[in-house]
């Protein structure tokens, strides 16, 4: 109630207090760093696992004179107690039974708490600082430890920039971009590859450079990624538009699908929309037979658009690809062309199974006919006499009849 009817004009905040103040300001900027709270996560629970725990009785409860925000009058007549009471509160963790449960309570000071994290952070600012300053010659999995939640890499470098002041932090962003993008990136590099071959292009520096950013690991040095990726960055994401990555991806990610594709003939997939009706919608359903039609279709027009290109022998292979895949995908048919892949990729099996037996009955009918063949006898009759009768119209009356 004096809250509400008195005016707070000033609040002393109690030495016991102050003295936290200057750990929790080490703290406070990296509340929201990710990687700290990962690395603070993990070794605090290190630092529990290697200490005692007790089953001793829990500590009596913490009268008022006993509180750390004791008065100074009270001091010489509670200093035994305090003494006995901050002894029991160094124990980290004390076990207290509740049935077949066991409980683990934090049984230190504010203090002890602030003075374990800011050991803890010590260890990582150390960590970091040999990052920083060997980030060349260090393994990747060096600089990986201290960020695992690769996700969050963005929104720990916004926060880690103006802290670490240092010339190395962009070429770490680098490396620990790479990482998060990995998957797509080497889809990219080995789909450029099986392009190259798909298409009998001239086998080049960009494919030898794509097969060593492929080939980048946890083992590999910083330097070296850091290079590698840049290449990367200049050479197809700085080059090419977002929908042609995207396609070249695909020669790596549906590889199978593209070459099953490019071996079939117009009629052999016409055949196989014609069919699609004859067969349980379990095996393949209408739609991913149409989705497949789809796609040869990109395909014919693709290499087509392709052909004409190599005309132009000035011009790279890049240069090459981009032009024939944008004449190709600005055709408004094939603006949705992306969601056939994976469909058609994961009912390969099934188009495989089914073009095999139209190309087994159509070899069965084939072959049938050449049997009938072998046992009919054709003769040929050759007439002497002809005559060609030609019929000029005229015009006729009732009495000619």
């Amino acid at each position: 109630s004096q809250f509400k009817s008195e005016i707070i004009r000033s609040i002393k905040i109690p030495d016991e207090i102050q003295i936290l103040l200057p750990l929790a300001n080490r703290l406070n900027p990296l509340e929201k760093l990710y990687a700290w709270k990962t690395f603070l996560a993990e070794n605090r629970t290190d630092n529990a696992n290697n200490l005692p725990t007790t089953t001793d009785s829990p500590p009596r409860p913490i009268t008022d004179d006993e509180s750390l925000l004791y008065d100074d009058s009270q001091e010489h007549t509670t200093t035994t107690t305090n003494l006995s009471l901050r002894n029991n509160r160094r124990r980290l963790h004390e076990i207290i039974s509740n049935g077949d449960e066991n409980t683990f309570l934090d049984q230190r000071t504010c203090m002890e708490i602030l003075n374990d994290n800011i050991k803890i952070l010590d260890m990582f600012t150390e960590r970091l600082g040999e990052i920083c300053s060997n980030w060349k010659n260090i393994p990747l999995n060096s600089i990986l430890d201290l960020f695992p939640d690769i996700k969050y890499i963005d929104h720990d470098f916004e926060i880690l920039r103006p802290l670490l002041n240092s010339k190395a932090t962009e070429n770490i962003k680098l490396i620990l971009d790479y990482w998060k993008d990995r998957d797509y990136i080497i889809h990219i590099c080995q789909g450029y590859i099986n392009m190259i071959s798909n298409l009998n292009m001239s086998y080049g520096k960009i494919c030898d450079m794509s097969n060593k950013i492929a080939g980048i690991n946890s083992q590999t040095c910083g330097f070296e990624c850091c290079v590698y990726y840049q290449y990367f960055l200049s050479s197809f994401f700085k080059q090419h538009s977002k929908e042609l990555l995207d396609f070249i991806s695909q020669y790596s990610l549906s590889n199978e699908l593209i070459t099953f594709l490019n071996l079939l003939s117009s009629t052999d997939v016409d055949n196989l929309l014609q069919a699609v009706n004859d067969w349980d919608e379990t095996l393949i359903n209408t739609k991913t037979v149409l989705d497949f039609v789809m796609l040869k279709r990109f395909f014919v027009r693709f290499n087509q658009e392709i052909n004409v290109t190599q005309d132009h022998p000035a011009l790279s292979n890049s240069v090459q690809i981009q032009e024939a895949f944008d004449r190709t995908y600005n055709d408004e048919q094939f603006k949705n062309i992306f969601d056939c892949f994976e469909q058609c990729s994961a009912s390969l099996t099934s188009i495989k199974r089914i073009h095999l037996e139209l190309t087994d009955k159509e070899l069965s009918k084939r072959k049938r006919i050449s049997d009938l063949m072998k046992n009919i006898t054709f003769t040929f009759i050759e007439q002497s006499n002809k005559f060609n009768i030609n019929i000029q119209p005229q015009s006729m009356c009732f009495n000619d009849l």
